[in-house]
């Protein structure tokens, strides 16, 4: 959205008392519609169904949408009209739509990103109109509970509605932000993906990118308040949330997030639990436009994740003691074919592929973490919940998909995780039974992922090539650090060589060929060779971040912090930058 900073209308609307801005509260029946709601009322004459998407809409409403429902243009409804030929413009096109005065207006979203259809409902409330809602679950929902699709658009058919009155206290600029941090009974929350809040990744315009938030901003992601499927989560789940990040009951929340469309996603939920909300229209990128500071959350909270071997690994006779715990999850990371043939009794076969975004197409990046939700809902569809405690376990040699999907639980915040020592093979070994018979489903009850920022880019890496404490360690085999062979993107030139100051311990140095970590000595042993220091950080690499995590799952059991970049030789290479030989080599 367009910085609304210098808006003279709208910094006097900031300037109004809190008791005139924070009318807007309300409840959960009064902003959102069930699908069955929706059929009981489909054919009421007042009524006007709005299906909005960010883009290709009217394509997607094409292919079917709610019988009745007219194709909102996005980019003509999503903007706060700010000057009166532009809200005169606004009542036009809303009258085009059918809106009259008397209409009861509905709002979905054609796909699972709600966030489009958010703005567009507080888009419609700042220009006066009140009796707007939101259908829980979108198309998705409406046809999950067997409602009907049609590809008929409805007659043309203009409203009566009457001029619009903005209400500007809905929308306030940066001054007011400034203004009211730290202020009793305000809370600045920021919307974005956990990511963004902590630094992980840059956010800002192209060509002003920032790590970082608002100085004293909280965080409830926009992207955690729904169900894959945008069902907006339970009125107790959402509460748990706001009141994790620091918003107190009453609190008026000042919402922002990358340019003003996800924050109203998140400001939506709140305004369920009945807080009056505000929408910094200009959000981050407005703010950082603006040269104002920005914070990332202390350090020292960043990147603990050292632990020792034995609060990462279980051995096969521990397991067989703890078979039959009532909070135990045990997980086998293979091929589904070894599951079936025999596993673990009571073990749940993990699709690995399921907790990571996996892209083959040129210029993509490989392997991406997954959004916060969907790698959420994974969690909780092979039983995890909060109270559990997780085993993994390798069949068939898989001993880096295994400690990349060890490391994305520690990446959400879930430590209480152990690797089982040897996988398959050594429980086998060890004279243990195994089963065919898969357990009977049981989703998990897991609270809102809290991300921990052990994800890096290549800024990071950058800044921290050859600084004390860090160590940038390549965990790819030998040949392709010292140059012999070469790396990088699908479809482009290989490159040859690696990162400038990166050490070498490959990923294959850690394990035996039967799947048992390697002693704590041999461990230390390799680490000593390659030149890491005790107690430094390990930045690791690889080829597109999986390898890379094996070796950092054996740098935890000595004691070190540990980051990934994610991205790793892949995404270097994509971006050209610099590139390092063994000294004489050519």
């Amino acid at each position: 959205m367009k910085s609304l900073v210098g808006a003279a209308a709208l910094v006097a609307a900031a300037a109004v008392s809190a008791s005139a801005q924070v009318g807007n509260g309300s409840s959960r029946d009064a902003l959102l519609v069930s699908p069955a709601w929706l059929a009981q009322h489909l054919h009421d004459p007042n009524l006007i169904v709005l299906q909005v998407g960010a883009m290709g809409n009217q394509a997607a409403y094409d292919a079917g949408h709610i019988p009745g429902a007219r194709a909102a243009d996005y980019d003509a409804l999503h903007a706060i009209p700010k000057t009166d030929a532009e809200l005169a413009e606004r009542h036009d096109a809303l009258q085009h739509l059918g809106i009259s005065d008397d209409s009861r207006i509905v709002v979905y979203t054609g796909d699972d990103y709600w966030a489009p259809a958010t703005r567009t409902l507080l888009a419609l409330n700042y220009a006066g109109l009140q009796r707007v809602q939101l259908l829980d679950g979108g198309l998705k929902g409406w046809t999950e509970s067997g409602g009907a699709l049609s590809k008929d658009a409805p007659l043309a058919r203009n409203g009566t509605l009457s001029p619009l009155k903005r209400q500007p206290a809905l929308v306030a600029d940066a001054d007011f932000v400034k203004a009211h941090r730290g202020a009793a009974g305000f809370a600045i929350v920021d919307g974005r993906s956990r990511v963004f809040y902590d630094g992980v990744r840059e956010s800002g315009p192209k060509d002003h990118r920032v790590k970082g938030h608002i100085p004293g901003a909280l965080n409830a992601p926009f992207d955690e308040l729904t169900t894959v499927g945008s069902h907006l989560r339970s009125a107790a789940e959402i509460a748990a949330l706001f009141d994790k990040a620091g918003v107190k009951p009453g609190d008026t929340i000042i919402g922002y997030c990358h340019v003003g469309e996800q924050a109203t996603a998140m400001l939506f939920a709140a305004r369920t639990l009945g807080h009056p909300v505000v929408l910094y229209d200009g959000s981050f990128a407005d703010w950082v436009q603006h040269d104002l500071p920005v914070e990332l959350p202390d350090a020292s909270a960043q990147v603990h994740n050292a632990s020792s071997r034995d609060q990462l690994v279980m051995a096969p006779a521990v397991l067989a003691q703890h078979l039959h715990d009532a909070n135990l999850v045990v997980l086998q990371v293979g091929k589904k074919e070894t599951y079936d043939q025999g596993h673990i009794p009571g073990a749940r076969f993990l699709d690995w592929m399921d907790f990571h975004n996996m892209d083959q197409k040129p210029g993509e990046l490989t392997l991406e973490m997954p959004p916060v939700q969907a790698l959420h809902d994974a969690f909780e569809n092979v039983g995890v919940s909060d109270n559990s405690l997780v085993v993994l376990y390798a069949s068939d040699e898989y001993w880096s998909p295994s400690t990349r999907v060890l490391l994305t639980f520690d990446y959400a915040g879930l430590s209480n995780v152990r690797y089982l020592d040897g996988g398959l093979k050594g429980w086998i070994g060890a004279g243990n039974p195994i089963s065919k018979e898969a357990p009977l489903p049981k989703k998990g009850t897991l609270s809102p992922l809290k991300l921990r920022p052990i994800i890096v880019d290549a800024a990071f890496v950058q800044a921290h090539e050859r600084s004390p404490g860090f160590a940038i360690v390549d965990a790819r085999n030998t040949e392709y650090y010292n140059g012999t062979q070469g790396g990088g993107q699908r479809g482009q030139t290989k490159k040859f060589g690696h990162i400038p100051g990166a050490l070498n311990a490959p990923f294959d140095q850690f394990a035996t060929d039967d799947g048992h970590l390697k002693p704590y000595d041999e461990i230390k042993a390799v680490f000593d060779k390659a030149g890491v220091k005790p107690g430094d950080t390990i930045i690791g690499y690889c080829h597109v971040g999986q390898q890379a995590t094996a070796m950092l799952f054996a740098a935890r059991t000595l004691g070190h912090d540990v980051l990934l970049y994610d991205g790793s030789f892949e995404d270097w290479n994509t971006r050209g930058l610099p590139l390092e030989l063994p000294s004489g080599k050519k």
